[in-house]
């Protein structure tokens, strides 16, 4: 997941810290231009849960990609 600013982010990884989600806060792979630079990596099947706990939380991804190894990330969502 990426987010507009870096402080969203930072918001972010201390929710699921605190939540005890399983989600880490990394640096933007470099082929998603559109961000501040962090995001947040979790796995896909708990992307539904992170993203509802930041949601409830007042933080908004800007987007959610689906990144594998050798593989380009592909677009899974994108905010409003």
């Amino acid at each position: 997941m990426v987010f507009s600013s870096a402080q969203q982010a930072l918001a972010a990884e201390h929710i699921v810290d605190t939540r005890a989600l399983p989600a880490l806060i990394i640096p933007t792979p470099r082929i998603i231009t559109a961000s501040c630079g962090l995001s947040l990596k979790c796995r896909l099947e708990d992307e539904a849960t992170v993203t509802a706990v930041l949601r409830a939380e007042g933080i908004e991804p800007e987007a959610c990609y689906i990144c594998t190894e050798g593989q380009l990330p592909v677009l899974k969502w994108k905010g409003t």
